[in-house]
């Protein structure tokens, strides 16, 4: 798995994202969840460090209140289109500047959270 596969990094993005909404930090999904989900696990998901399983990843849909097809990026996103290719570019970039300037990549984390590539809800069928 490499860190700098655009599909891993939207997938990270979105979990994220999704994390952001509710207004959590690592350490409050580890909390809410009573420890079902680590802290450092969910940022190490969040940064593409580690393969989240398809069943994690429908565990934390459901905690986070969005249906799974939510948190998974379009195919397309891995062939190279190019909103995505940004938006990843920038989330990256994003990372980085945290080392650097904290409190910009906050400020610009949030920016990208509400830029982030939304999807319809696919139809549920029982």
């Amino acid at each position: 798995m490499s860190q700098h596969d655009p599909y891993v990094i939207e997938l990270g993005a979105r979990l994220r994202a999704a994390r952001r909404h509710h207004s959590l930090s690592l350490h409050g999904v580890e909390v809410k969840s009573g420890g079902r989900f680590k802290a450092v696990v969910v940022g190490s998901y969040e940064r593409g460090d580690r393969a989240v399983t398809v069943q994690r990843l429908a565990e934390l849909a459901d905690f986070y209140g969005c249906p799974i097809a939510a948190l998974l990026p379009d195919l397309g996103a891995a062939d190279g289109d190019t909103e995505a290719a940004a938006y990843a570019a920038l989330t990256a970039a994003t990372r980085a500047l945290q080392a650097v300037r904290p409190d910009l990549a906050t400020v610009l984390g949030r920016i990208l959270d509400r830029l982030a590539p939304r999807r319809p809800t696919p139809a549920v069928t029982s």
